[in-house]
């Protein structure tokens, strides 16, 4: 990979980006995805081996194919075990366990997605990473596995999935790379949906130049991150081009897009710029893109790590800078959703720990937030100003929150180099 290709990459910061659209205009060539077999799989089949009879699917590249996962075929249910079992102290706590052919507990990558639907669900959409295979799988925390897509790990893949979406009924992936090159070195990469009803995935937008893409999506808009450039753009669900929602050429101060993914919810779109002077949050009302909140460089004061529900906005407010996107001051801050500044409601909440701003977005629900501080999650009940910092535990590194419900905390975390999702009561 150039150098210019990695910076892109870290510019682009976590990407791994959170909703998407339904793809009706878009279409899967005839030929892409192979006749399922007419008898299911043999139980006795090693389950390394066993996803090489499902459908091979070639509708983003021939010489990178995917296997899909038909309904008869199927992965079990995700089974949680007592986090202890799993390395991890702490109380209230259960782990993701995805179990090897051997009894042996799988690896999982370090970007996992969760969404809680509008029934109360909560879907994951992770990483399996196997020595002979990688599995994509998206399903119910407790229920069902919706989808499943695999890849053969020997020889090397030159091509591979990020997680990069949910919605009630489908997923996302970013593919990077197209078979023809190392995935370190390729210049293609793609945005597919699988609806969990349909056969296949959709191919939606695809790349080959030296832009390297991160996408974010909801019902009306994909929003794509473009590096080295750091802009932002718009477009429909089918993939047609629609706005430029920020250019640092364009913004009176220069200022890129910066920070965590945009967010895509209902009609608006929101996201955050800046650099080592300063952050603010912009908003896209499917006209128009304008400041939500920023002040003159002089004001010294910042806002960023913006997470939503779609019903109410959290984020941190910092006043004196220290350097370095830290700041003095720093507040955790939320209000009505809104995208004209002129209704934005802005009410303080608590004190927020965490000095630094645009690296730890919100993950918010049932009138809760939580994000990473230094000294651990911070919890916060957005009616009362109640919080709670959870500490890691002492052989264990937190992640980031995925999902907050009215019980539970979703959470990655990280023992060594291995990853992994819990739950906590809280």
């Amino acid at each position: 990979m150039t150098l210019r290709r990695r910076l892109s990459a870290i510019a682009l910061g976590g990407a791994a980006l959170a909703l998407l659209v339904a793809a009706s205009n878009a279409s899967v060539p005839e030929n892409a995805l192979e006749a399922a077999p007419a008898e299911p799989p043999r139980p006795a089949a090693p389950p390394s081996r066993r996803f090489e009879s499902w459908p091979r699917w070639t509708g983003w590249s021939e010489q990178c194919p995917f296997h899909i996962a038909p309904q008869h075929a199927l992965p079990a249910s995700p089974r949680w075990a007592p986090c202890s079992a799993a390395g991890v102290a702490a109380p209230a706590c259960r782990s993701l366990v995805v179990d090897g052919p051997h009894g042996e507990a799988h690896a999982l990558a370090v970007a996992p997605l969760a969404r809680v639907t509008s029934t109360g669900r909560v879907l994951l959409s992770f990483t399996e990473l196997a020595a002979a295979y990688k599995r994509w799988i998206v399903a119910d925390a407790d229920g069902p596995v919706h989808a499943a897509i695999a890849q053969p790990r020997h020889p090397g893949p030159r091509c591979t999935l990020v997680e990069s979406g949910l919605r009630d009924d489908r997923a996302a992936w970013l593919v990077r790379g197209d078979g023809s090159s190392a995935v370190s070195s390729s210049r293609a990469d793609a945005l597919v949906t699988f609806a969990f009803d349909d056969r296949a995935p959709r191919v939606i937008f695809q790349n080959h130049d030296a832009v390297v893409s991160n996408w974010v999506a909801g019902e009306r808009f994909l929003v794509r991150s473009a590096a080295p450039a750091r802009r932002a753009e718009a477009y429909a669900p089918s993939g047609e081009f629609l706005a430029t929602l920020h250019d640092p050429r364009a913004d009176p101060e220069h200022l890129p897009l910066a920070g965590n993914p945009p967010l895509v919810e209902g009609d608006a779109v929101f996201f955050e710029v800046g650099d080592s002077r300063t952050r603010a949050l912009h908003a896209f009302d499917g006209r128009t893109t304008r400041p939500l909140l920023r002040w003159p460089l002089t004001d010294a004061r910042a806002a960023g790590n913006l997470g939503s529900d779609g019903r109410v906005l959290v984020w941190t407010e910092g006043r004196a800078p220290l350097g370095d996107g830290r700041y003095q001051r720093t507040e955790v801050m939320t209000s009505p959703i809104a995208t004209d500044p002129g209704a934005l409601r802005p009410r303080r909440v608590a004190v927020d720990p965490n000095a630094l701003i645009g690296a730890a977005p919100f993950t918010v629900g049932c009138q809760r937030a939580a994000h990473w501080t230094p000294e651990g999650l911070l919890l916060v009940h957005l009616e009362t100003g109640q919080s709670t910092t959870l500490p890691a535990p002492t052989n264990a590194r937190w992640g980031r929150p995925l999902a907050v419900t009215c019980d539970e905390l979703f959470v990655t975390y990280f023992v060594g180099a291995r990853a992994g999702i819990l739950r906590l009561k809280v």
